[in-house]
């Protein structure tokens, strides 16, 4: 009768435990995760921290281009005296997937103390 040492009988669990269908799902679901958080992090970042980046002799960008003026923004006099809620949904074409932003193609929105409504299909 063979004898198997702990350290041996442990690895042959984890093994095991590897193939079971629940931890391949539970694998490429992280995988998924990571894949899509990394595309909105590229996103926003743009393709600055890629490998060999600016090593190339084509290069993109000459200058860095102006900052973008401060807006001016004017207080807002509501006709009641009280402001109040406005809630908006916007419609997209998908989420960020491979550095491709998604498209806005509907804004609605309603004003919760009277009701009223907006509505607007926009062409991407």
């Amino acid at each position: 009768m063979d004898i198997i040492p702990g350290c041996a009988l442990k690895r042959k669990h984890c093994q095991d435990r590897s193939q079971l269908p629940s931890t391949k799902r539970r694998r490429l679901f992280l995988k998924q995760d990571r894949c899509v958080t990394q595309a909105a992090h590229e996103a926003l970042e743009g393709a600055s921290y890629q490998s060999g980046i600016g090593h190339e002799d084509h290069v993109d960008m000459e200058k860095l281009p102006n900052p973008v003026p401060r807006g001016v923004f004017n207080p807002v006099t509501v006709p009641s005296g009280s402001p109040s809620y406005v809630i908006f949904d916007l419609e997209t074409t998908d989420l960020i997937r491979g550095g491709q932003m998604p498209h806005i193609t509907q804004l609605a929105a309603i004003e919760l103390s009277s009701g009223q409504t907006f509505n607007c299909y926009i062409r991407p």
